[in-house]
């Protein structure tokens, strides 16, 4: 299932001057990964097209 990406998202990758191609890639390969047990969560970092470092907040819904 592909991922869900909330107007919230949206609007702050508007606000940042980053795409969505960004934070796919982030996704797919983050560098660094931080796992949020309580909120069920995780924190994925990575690299903008341009260099860079953006953090990219994920909820586990399943």
């Amino acid at each position: 299932m592909p991922p869900r990406l909330t107007h919230h998202l949206l609007d702050r990758l508007r606000q940042r001057n980053i795409g969505e191609a960004d934070v796919l890639a982030v996704l797919a390969r983050p560098i660094n990964e931080v796992h949020d047990p309580v909120n069920r969560s995780y924190k994925l970092f990575g690299w903008t097209v341009d260099g860079r470092k953006i953090r990219v907040a994920v909820r586990d819904d399943s």
